[in-house]
């Protein structure tokens, strides 16, 4: 008699519902009771606890990223982009990432675990010129910009770009937008008495927009004198708040708020909010609150065809009322209740309802110094910063990084912090789009040809500077400029200043000097427009 075939389940999403999923289900796994295959597209887990540490060079980059393969293992790990969800014939349709070969994955039960994605439509300019802290490769970037803005700063004559250099905006005053701004507060006086000696640590500023009278909302509805405690704290770290605004437009050199004021910065890092994966929206399941998937309280969201969900995708109800948040905590008691209600699904026994209502929540300022609140008990000062600690690294996945996080804690004060950047090795490079508001440089008389220029729309002034300014061209929608710097090696000859809003297509020095090679079309027009004249101005 042939031993019965195994149970097919399989997850979309590596998240945290996914890890303590396969906690649950490894001895059925191993058994072969269970054949569990986990989809995603990065063969990584990005542990966001960690972030504001990484940012600032007080753990290594690699400790916050844990390998998939080992995180669901004995399970089946599937690297690639997912394309299709039949929910009838039971099919996923997933593609490599190296070339968009398909692959058609079939299932028992599916798991629906696709977490969120950046919202891109909160304000103008958010795609195209802040930072996100979503992925890995995002943190990364993050990190490596803000030591290259550092660097640049240390040898900048000019004042007002000077300031421009160590202005960092982080918008959102929420957890994570606040332990970005206390990490990165901390971390700048430090570098700048130990690594650059030719920057004044008063020099740098942190800005924090929020569009509440309040900074971490979440904690201050129930404790508001923590919420208090927080501000006066961070302030005296040199971080200051706009509170009551919003962003209403980033660009390259600027971040302008809701009522008109203007920030020079280069660096913006956005914490304002998630939207709900894309996928969800090819799915004919039913929705909740705010388009989360609806599961009942088994984290059942379609019985007949074996759909389950949990995590920032689902509205899982709580016994207490209302649904879970989209938070690590509340997913990774999901991924638990899934797994075990599977297996009580399999072997025909009652199923238990999803009874996880909170544990806490805290926000680390710097110095020892953080707040929260312990099943309702508010905490500050250095005991929430030490429960705070353990929790991370209790709930760090993998007993390596785990190890590696607490050594990087302990000896950050020996080595000092880690200040390597790859900026350098990727800014400039590629086709990007990029928005500017009225009276912003685009390019100035003077600097070097980095990249050419395709206006989408808007328009722009060429300005050039001798004795006195004067303006030899207005350029709109379909004009383009730079490529005499870039394609004749030269100074920019003319500075391009926006006349109102402004989008372009910024190509790099390599991208246009290729396409200028290979496409005739190409090189035809971009030719044509090149003055012949050394003091014509760059067009």
């Amino acid at each position: 008699m042939s031993a019965p075939q195994a149970t097919r389940i399989l997850v979309l999403g590596g998240g945290y519902v996914a890890i303590w999923l396969v906690s649950r289900l490894r001895k059925a796994i191993r058994r072969g009771e269970i054949e569990l295959t986990v989809v995603d597209r990065h063969n990584y887990h990005t542990f966001h606890g960690l972030v504001p540490y990484m940012l600032v060079g007080r753990i290594q980059a690699e400790q916050i990223a844990s390998p998939a393969r080992r995180l669901f293992a004995p399970g089946r790990f599937v690297c690639g982009d997912i394309e299709t969800i039949d929910l009838d014939k039971r099919e996923v349709g997933v593609v490599r990432l190296l070339d968009g070969r398909p692959l058609s994955l079939s299932y028992d039960h599916l798991v629906l675990n696709l977490g969120s994605v950046d919202d891109l439509t909160r304000f103008r300019g958010i795609g195209e010129h802040t930072m996100r802290l979503k992925d890995y490769n995002d943190c990364v970037r993050v990190r490596s910009h803000v030591l290259a803005m550092l660097e640049q700063a240390d040898v900048e004559p000019d004042a007002e770009e000077r300031r421009r250099l160590l202005h960092f905006v982080v918008a959102g005053g929420n957890y994570a937008g606040i332990e970005v701004a206390a990490a990165l507060g901390e971390s700048l006086r430090d570098l700048t008495r130990r690594e650059y000696a030719h920057i004044d640590p008063s020099e740098c500023k942190v800005t924090v927009v929020h569009s509440g009278s309040q900074i971490l909302p979440e904690l201050g509805r129930r404790f508001p004198h923590l919420s208090e405690y927080a501000r006066a704290f961070l302030e005296t770290r040199g971080v200051s708040f706009e509170l009551g605004v919003k962003l209403s437009s980033a660009t390259p050199v600027e971040a302008v708020l809701s009522d008109g004021r203007r920030l020079s910065t280069r660096s913006i890092i956005s914490c304002t909010g998630t939207a709900r994966s894309p996928l969800l929206d090819r799915l004919d399941l039913p929705r909740g609150d705010h388009g989360r998937l609806q599961a009942d309280t088994y984290g059942r969201v379609d019985e007949a065809r074996n759909v389950w969900a949990a995590g920032d995708c689902a509205a899982l109800p709580l016994k207490t009322g209302g649904v879970a948040p989209a938070l690590a905590l509340y997913a990774m008691q999901g991924g638990s209740t899934l797994g075990d209600n599977i297996l009580r699904t399999l072997r025909g026994q009652p199923l238990r309802p999803y009874a996880f209502t909170g544990m806490g929540d805290c926000c680390i300022l710097g110095g020892g110094n953080a707040v929260g609140q312990l099943w309702g008990v508010p905490l500050k000062g250095w005991l929430a910063s030490l429960i705070w600690h353990g929790c991370m690294v209790t709930y760090l996945p993998s007993w390596s990084k785990r190890l590696r996080t607490v050594l990087d804690w302990m000896t950050v004060g020996l080595f000092g912090r880690d200040t390597v950047s790859a900026y350098a090795s990727t800014h400039h490079l590629g086709v990007v789009r990029e928005l500017y508001e009225a009276g912003e440089d685009v390019v100035r008389q003077g600097d070097a040809g980095s990249a050419m220029y395709l206006i989408e729309s808007g328009t722009v002034e060429v300005v050039t500077r001798t004795d006195h300014a004067e303006r030899v061209a207005v350029l709109g929608p379909g004009d383009h400029f730079g490529e005499l710097a870039v394609l004749q090696g030269v100074r920019r000859t003319a500075t391009v200043r926006a006349l109102e809003p402004l989008a372009v297509i910024r190509l790099s020095r390599d991208d246009t000097r290729n396409l200028s090679a290979v496409v005739r079309p190409f090189a035809e027009r971009v030719s044509s427009r090149l003055p012949t004249g050394s003091g014509a101005p760059d067009r």
